[in-house]
C-alpha cells in the first residue's frame, strides 16, 4: 500500500508540536493584545490590557532560557554550509546576534523571576538595560538577515521567481515589524525626536503592537508545514518555489 501523504490535519498537528511555532503563536497573542493599549477608552481596561500583553511576553521569555546554546550550534552549522563565502559568513553572524539576544533576554527575565533582586547576577542598576542590549542584538540579526537577502538577490544567476519574490517581501515585512519593536525598546524615537524637536516622543504601544503582530503572522506562515505537492509537480518545481506554492 502506497504511503498516504500528510493532509491539513497532519500539518496542523506538526505545527502544534513545534515549540518555535507555538512561540510565534504567542507572539501574535501578546502583540495583538498590545495593539489595543492606546485604543480602549477606559483607563482601568487599558491597564488590564497593558498587564496582559506584558504577562504573555514574560511567559515567552521564560521559554527562551538557554536558547542561546541552540544558536551557537546553529552558528557552527551555518559555517559548514556550502555557497558564497560572504553569504555563509553573514548567515553565521545572524546566529551569533541571536545568541547574544537570548543571553541578554535570559539575564533580564531572571531579574524579574527571582525575588529580592537575587536574579540580578550582574548587579545592573537598571535591569532594563539588559532588555535594551537584547533588542540591540536582535536588530543586528535583522539587519544581517536583510543583508543576506540583498546579497543573495545580487549574486543570483537566475531571475527571481514570483514565489521567491513573495517570500522575500514577507521577510521584509517581518524585518520592519520586528525593527519597530527593537527601536522602541532602544528608545530610538525618543533620541531622534529630542534631537529634531527638543523633546522626547515615543512610539505608541498600539503602533508597536501592530508591527509585532504583522511580523508574528509572517513568522507563523514561514514555520507552518508546507502542503506536499504531487510527485510530478515536485519533480518539476524547485525547492524554494515548492515551499511557497504549498502554503
Amino acid at each position: 500500500m502506497a504511503p498516504i501523504p500528510p493532509d491539513d490535519l497532519d500539518r496542523w498537528v506538526q505545527f502544534c508540536n513545534n515549540t518555535e511555532a507555538w512561540d510565534k503563536v504567542w507572539k501574535v497573542c501578546h502583540a495583538g493584545v498590545r495593539c489595543f493599549v492606546n485604543v480602549v477608552p477606559n483607563p482601568e481596561l487599558r491597564a488590564n490590557v497593558d498587564f496582559m500583553w506584558r504577562y504573555i511576553l514574560d511567559g515567552r521569555k521564560v521559554s527562551w532560557m538557554f536558547k542561546w546554546i541552540k544558536e551557537l550550534q546553529g552558528f557552527r552549522a551555518a559555517l559548514r554550509q556550502p555557497g558564497d563565502d560572504r553569504v555563509v559568513r553573514l548567515r553565521a553572524m545572524v546566529r551569533l546576534w541571536f545568541a547574544g539576544r537570548w543571553i541578554f533576554e535570559n539575564l533580564h527575565i531572571m531579574t524579574k523571576m527571582l525575588p529580592n533582586g537575587k536574579g540580578n547576577f550582574l548587579k545592573v542598576k537598571d535591569p532594563m538595560r539588559l532588555n535594551r542590549l537584547a533588542k540591540f542584538c536582535w536588530e543586528g540579526a535583522l539587519l544581517s538577515n536583510l543583508a543576506v537577502d540583498l546579497m543573495v538577490l545580487r549574486i543570483a544567476k537566475q531571475p527571481e521567481t514570483a514565489e521567491e519574490r513573495l517570500l522575500r517581501r514577507l521577510r521584509l515585512v517581518n524585518y520592519f515589524g520586528d525593527s519597530m519593536i527593537c527601536c522602541n525598546m532602544m528608545q530610538v524615537p525618543q533620541m531622534v525626536s529630542k534631537f529634531l524637536f527638543g523633546r522626547e516622543m515615543a512610539f505608541l504601544d498600539s503602533w508597536v503592537g501592530l508591527n509585532g503582530t504583522m511580523a508574528a503572522l509572517c513568522q507563523c506562515y514561514f514555520v507552518f508545514p508546507a502542503r506536499p505537492l504531487p510527485a510530478i509537480a515536485a519533480a518539476l518545481t524547485g525547492p524554494a518555489i515548492a515551499a511557497a506554492l504549498t502554503k
